[in-house]
C-alpha cells in the first residue's frame, strides 16, 4: 500500500489529525485507533495512480467495520468529500446516505452519484429534509421524481416541479394537473414544466387567476395559420375556417349579448353565443358562466368584435348589480389582453376548450 503522510499541510491529507472532538462515540468497539481511521479516509482519495483498486476496497472494508467508532464530525467531512466521487467507495457512500442524519446524508442525497433504485428506497423511508436533497438533485430520473410526488409534501412536490433537472412521466404529470386545479402553488409551478402541453395548459386555464390566466393563452396557443400548409388540401377543413372567418359578428350583435347576460338570460345568450362562435352549447356555457373576463374576450376576439364593442360589453358587465363578468379593477388588464391576444390564437383556443368539453361528454 502507498505510504501516507501524517501532516497537515499535504493536500491530500486534509483530517489526517484528529481535533480533540473527533473521538469514537462512547461504548464504540474498535479495531483502529480514530488516527488510522482518518488515515484510511485520506487513503481512500489518494489518486489512482497511487492506489491499486484492491487496496481502496480494503480500505473501505476496514473503515464499514469500524463504523461506529467514526464520530460524527469524520463522517460529515467524509459525507462530504465522497458527494463528489461516490466511485471511490461505493458502499460507503450509499451506507452515508441511508444513516438517516441529515448533516451527514445531505450532500451526498442532492450530489452523491447514487443509483436510481437506491434512491427510491432512502426516500421511502427519509424524513422531509432529506427529501428535498433528493428533489435537489441536478438530474432526477422519472422513477425518482414520480415517487416524490406521490409521497412527499407540496413543498416536495414544488421542489420536483421547480428543479429543471428533474423528469416527470406523463402519468404523474397528468396527476399534477388534476391537484393543481385547486391549489395555486402548484398551479404556478407546473405551468413551467417543458413536459406540459398546450391542451392541459389551456384546460387548467379556468382554474387559475387573470395573471397566469393571461400567460396562458399568450405562451400555449399557436397561430393556425401555421398549419395551413398541412391541411389546405382537406376541403372540410377550408370550409370550416372559411365559416368561422366570415362569422364577424357586429358590435351590435355583441351588445345584444351582453344586454342578455345582465338581465340574467343565460339561456338565450348561450344560444347567441353558440350561432355566432359555432360553438358547443356546453363550451358556450362555460365562456358566459366564467367570472374572469378572459374567457369572454377570447370568445369576442374569435368572433371578430372590435375593442370599443368589447370595451362597452366590459362596462355593462362591471356595472351590473351584482357584477356579471370581470372586475373594475381588471378592466385595463382585460382590455390589454384583448389587443395583444391574436384572433387566430383566440380561434385556437376555442378548439381546444370545444374538444375537452366534447370528450368530457
Amino acid at each position: 500500500m502507498a505510504e501516507l503522510s501524517s501532516t497537515k499541510t499535504d493536500p491530500i491529507v486534509d483530517c489526517a489529525v484528529m481535533d480533540p472532538v473527533d473521538k469514537a462515540p462512547p461504548g464504540a468497539t474498535q479495531m483502529l485507533g480514530q488516527r488510522s481511521l482518518k488515515r484510511l479516509i485520506d487513503f481512500l482519495f489518494l489518486p489512482s495512480t497511487h492506489v491499486m483498486p484492491n487496496e481502496r476496497v480494503f480500505a473501505e472494508t476496514l473503515l464499514l467495520r469500524d463504523w461506529d467508532a467514526l464520530s460524527q464530525t469524520v463522517l460529515e467531512r467524509l459525507a462530504e468529500r465522497l458527494a463528489n466521487t461516490v466511485e471511490t467507495a461505493p458502499r460507503l457512500a450509499l451506507k452515508l446516505a441511508r444513516c438517516g442524519r441529515f448533516n451527514i446524508s445531505g450532500p451526498l442525497l442532492q450530489f452523491g452519484d447514487l443509483h436510481d433504485i437506491d434512491l427510491v428506497e432512502i426516500a421511502h423511508r427519509c424524513e422531509q429534509p432529506e427529501q428535498l436533497n433528493i428533489a435537489s438533485r441536478k438530474n432526477l430520473s422519472p422513477l425518482v421524481s414520480d415517487l416524490l410526488v406521490d409521497i412527499g409534501t407540496e413543498d416536495i412536490v414544488k421542489a420536483v416541479l421547480m428543479n429543471t433537472g428533474s423528469k416527470i412521466s406523463t402519468r404523474t404529470l397528468s396527476d399534477l394537473i388534476a391537484r393543481a386545479k385547486d391549489n395555486i402553488t402548484l398551479q404556478n409551478a407546473i405551468l413551467f414544466r417543458p413536459e406540459i402541453a398546450a391542451a392541459d395548459a389551456m384546460e387548467l386555464f379556468w382554474h387559475v387567476p387573470g395573471q397566469i390566466r393571461e400567460y396562458i393563452l399568450l405562451t400555449y396557443l399557436c397561430d393556425q395559420r401555421s398549419l395551413t400548409g398541412f391541411l389546405y388540401e382537406d376541403d372540410a377543413w377550408q370550409e370550416h375556417q372559411k365559416t368561422l372567418c366570415s362569422a364577424d359578428i357586429s358590435d351590435e350583435r355583441l351588445t345584444v349579448l351582453a344586454k342578455l347576460l345582465v338581465s340574467d338570460k343565460y339561456d338565450r345568450a348561450i344560444e347567441q353565443l353558440v350561432s355566432n362562435a359555432r360553438l358547443s352549447p356546453q363550451t358556450a356555457a362555460r365562456i358566459l358562466n366564467d367570472k374572469g373576463g378572459e374567457a369572454f374576450l377570447v370568445a369576442a376576439k374569435a368572433i371578430g368584435a372590435s375593442r370599443a364593442g368589447v370595451n362597452e360589453a366590459l362596462l355593462r358587465f362591471v356595472n351590473a348589480k351584482p357584477c356579471i363578468i370581470g372586475s373594475r379593477e381588471r378592466l385595463d388588464p382585460l382590455r390589454n389582453l384583448f389587443d395583444r391576444l391574436s384572433r387566430d390564437q383566440a380561434l385556437v383556443a376555442l378548439q381546444y376548450w370545444g374538444c375537452k368539453v366534447d370528450d368530457s361528454s
